[in-house]
């Protein structure tokens, strides 16, 4: 029988189906390893039960555990493994608000954020067996918050986009030996925690559009970053050519009939045309630099330019973001591209408006 390590708390959510790998897993209440785990130890026991929201209300967190026969704790594969549920299940909530046209309580990244952790000297746990955690009275004084950004967190329910979470993991788990699968999988996650920290929450305390326009100019590095060819310095095009090798289902996301947007300052070619993903992340690369560079803000909007017949950049960039990511990744591990009603409402959100 497997003995299980309890590794970190994801404080603000209560997961209602178990998501792993051959090293991790995210566990809710409702899985039998968690009653298990509570009951194997006071502190363990103590520390769960300790959760509430800034109302008050008791919250039952959400745990990370793992094979205690295992060597040690691989950090970076420990926050890849979180950043990619978060991305995956944010990304899905942003394409379903859009499709729904509902507004409010969209989520953020915050909401899988690890309860603050520490190292074992041995590397092998996280959290309470450390010295520090130890010392707190035996936790019996210890009041665990949920995050702040979100005040009613026990009411919190997440869907995952499944076909993006099924290939990030995959590559993940995947031992690759090769130099080109190391730096792949490298660039594919260091790219995946931009996008998490591109959808984390855009303001602090009252919204503007400096708030979004910086949040959204996040993912102008992520988009990069996947896209750098590492013998010199990414460009435009780089982004520009993985955008087209992407195998879109609508035609009218694959023909060259729309007017391109490289930079403020160049003017495209008279007869110039590109594909409508490229025209969407030349307006995302315009709005990064107009914020980032200090450029004069636009009167009305955040864009620094409008059209009647574009979708808001808040909703389409995570969805060709998240083609992107699957269009490399079946090209690595030749996987087939998804066909199925997520991938169509993605593909929706690109389209123009009728």
């Amino acid at each position: 029988m497997i003995q299980y390590n309890y590794i970190a708390t994801i404080a603000s959510l209560d997961i209602k189906k178990c998501i792993e790998t051959s090293e991790l897993a995210i566990i809710g209440t409702q899985d039998p390893r968690y009653q298990q785990l509570k009951k194997a130890s006071t502190n363990q026991n103590k520390f769960i039960n300790s959760f509430k929201t800034p109302f008050g209300v008791k919250i039952l967190p959400s745990i990370i555990i793992r094979d205690s026969s295992l060597p040690k704790v691989q950090l970076d594969y420990l926050c890849s493994f979180r950043t990619s549920i978060a991305v995956s299940s944010v990304i899905y909530s942003l394409v379903t608000s859009f499709r729904l046209q509902r507004q409010f309580g969209i989520p953020t990244t915050e909401v899988f954020d690890f309860y603050p952790i520490s190292l074992t000297q041995d590397k092998k746990n996280l959290f309470y067996q450390t010295a520090s955690n130890k010392g707190i009275n035996s936790l019996d004084n210890f009041k665990g918050q949920s995050n702040p950004v979100y005040i009613d967190a026990q009411n919190l329910d997440f869907e995952y986009d499944t076909e993006l979470l099924k290939s990030l993991l995959a590559i993940l788990s995947k031992q690759g030996k090769k130099r080109e699968d190391k730096i792949f999988k490298s660039k594919l996650f260091r790219s995946i925690q931009m996008a998490n920290f591109a959808m984390r929450v855009p303001f602090f305390n009252f919204f503007n559009k400096v708030d979004l326009g910086t949040s959204l100019s996040l993912w102008v590095g992520a988009f990069e970053t996947l896209a750098h060819p590492l013998n010199g310095a990414v460009e435009f095009n780089h982004v520009s050519d993985i955008l087209k090798s992407v195998p879109w289902l609508k035609s009218s996301l694959k023909v060259k009939a729309n007017r391109p947007i490289y930079s403020l300052k160049a003017k495209p070619k008279k007869n110039d045309k590109t594909t409508l993903p490229v025209q969407i992340f030349g307006r995302l690369f315009n709005t990064r630099n107009m914020y980032l560079h200090g450029n004069p803000l636009p009167k009305n909007g955040f864009e620094f330019k409008t059209c009647k017949n574009w979708n808001p950049l808040f909703y389409q960039i995570p969805a060709l973001y998240r083609s992107v990511v699957l269009s490399e990744i079946i090209k690595k591990i030749g996987s087939k591209y998804p066909i199925g009603p997520f991938t169509i409402s993605c593909e929706n959100i690109l389209s123009k408006k009728k």
